[in-house]
């Protein structure tokens, strides 16, 4: 089983829905969450390259290092008391940077299943499915069940 997870916004309905499914399969789940950094540049902004400071150009923030065990961490951190709610599921994190689809529909080759969210309220048109979501309907290599969630 495989679910795709955003950990900027969990939904406890996606992840216990997930974690009840691969119990009563007596499967593992393997949680994937996919995210994007800004592009940083490898030169320091013009604007420093003008200072006359004695040091040199002040050093550019690579952000982009720190963001995977960021990332990591944040979904150690979500999932751990569903862990312990579910001690019998055997649980696979799978952190990568990159489009969520991608990422979702190469984790479906070998799956099951594949549990994604549907959002149902904030939208003026009322519930809908989201482009990661409607990508995956349409291109993942197993059966995808579909969560509606606040």
């Amino acid at each position: 089983m495989v679910l795709g997870l955003r950990t900027d916004r969990p939904c406890d309905e996606l992840i216990g829905f997930a974690f009840d499914a691969a119990r009563r399969r007596d499967t593992g789940l393997r949680v994937v969450h996919a995210f994007r950094t800004p592009f940083s540049p490898a030169s320091a902004p013009a604007a420093s390259l003008v200072s006359a400071a004695p040091e040199g150009p002040a050093p550019v923030p690579r952000p982009r290092a720190q963001a995977p065990a960021d990332e990591e961490r944040t979904l150690t951190a979500v999932l751990r008391p569903w862990r312990e709610k579910y001690p019998t599921v055997p649980v696979t994190e799978t952190v990568t940077e990159g489009r969520a689809t991608v990422a979702l529909v190469r984790a479906t080759r070998n799956a099951g299943l594949l549990v994604a969210g549907r959002r149902t309220t904030g939208h003026r048109a009322g519930a809908r499915t989201g482009p990661v979501t409607h990508a995956v309907l349409h291109r993942a290599g197993c059966p995808v069940a579909v969560v509606p969630h606040d």
